[in-house]
C-alpha cells in the first residue's frame, strides 16, 4: 500500500471511529454529518469522497462495528481453557462482552433508525448475518474436538443470541449487575445441560 492509500485508510477509519463515538454519546436520531465530520477532524470534502451518503456511512459504520466484536472475539478465544464445560462458560461471557459494549447501544440505535430506513436495514441484516456465520465458525473449531455437533452449536447459538439480545435491552432500563449475572448463569445452565444432552435442543423430536 502507498503513502496516498495508506492516507486514505487512514482518513476513513477515523470517519468510522467518530461515526461510532457520535451515535453512542449523541444517539441516531441527534448525530449529523457535521458532527461526524468535526469529531474526525476531516473536511467534509474527504468523508463525501469515502461516503458519497449518509446512509453508506451509517452502514459502513454497522460493518466496522462487527469487525472490531469479531476481531475482539477471535482474540479473546484463543486462551479459553480445555474442559468443554468451562469453554463453554467462557465463550458465553465472550459473547455477553460484545453485548454490554458501548458498540451495542450504536447498534441499537442504528436498528431502531432501521425501521424507517430500507437501505440502512439491509445493511444491518447484512452485517449481522456475516457477523453471526464468522462467530460460528469460530466456535465450530472450538468444540470440534468436543463432539460436538454443527446442528446443536448452530441451534446453540441462535438461542444464546437470543437471550442476549433480550437482555441486553433489558440492561438499558434495568442495570443492576445481579440480574446480568443471573441471566448469564442461566444461559450458562442451559448450554452445558445442552452439551451434555444434545436432544434438547434437536430438531427431530
Amino acid at each position: 500500500m502507498n503513502l496516498q492509500a495508506r492516507k486514505s485508510a487512514r482518513t476513513r477509519q477515523r470517519i468510522l471511529d467518530a461515526t461510532l463515538d457520535c451515535l453512542i454519546e449523541r444517539g441516531y436520531a441527534r448525530t449529523s454529518t457535521n458532527d461526524i465530520v468535526a469529531r474526525a477532524g476531516v473536511s467534509r470534502g474527504a468523508m463525501l469522497h469515502h461516503f458519497p451518503s449518509r446512509n453508506e456511512l451509517f452502514v459502513a459504520a454497522i460493518e466496522h462495528i462487527s469487525r472490531g466484536q469479531l476481531d475482539r472475539f477471535r482474540d479473546a478465544v484463543t486462551n479459553l481453557p480445555e474442559a468443554p464445560a468451562a469453554r463453554i462458560d467462557q465463550a458465553i461471557e465472550l459473547v455477553w462482552e460484545s453485548f454490554s459494549q458501548p458498540a451495542y447501544a450504536a447498534i441499537l440505535e442504528l436498528g431502531i433508525a432501521a425501521r424507517h430506513e430500507p437501505e440502512l436495514a439491509e445493511g444491518l441484516r447484512s452485517a449481522a448475518r456475516r457477523f453471526e456465520q464468522e462467530v460460528a465458525e469460530v466456535l465450530r473449531d472450538l468444540f470440534a474436538s468436543a463432539g460436538v455437533t454443527e446442528q446443536l452449536l448452530d441451534l446453540g447459538q441462535l438461542l444464546v443470541n437470543w437471550l442476549m439480545h433480550g437482555m441486553a435491552l433489558s440492561r438499558l432500563i434495568d442495570d443492576r449487575p445481579d440480574q446480568q449475572q443471573t441471566g448469564l448463569e442461566v444461559i450458562r445452565t442451559l448450554a452445558r445441560q445442552a452439551l451434555a444432552s444434545p436432544e434438547l435442543l434437536s430438531n427431530d423430536g
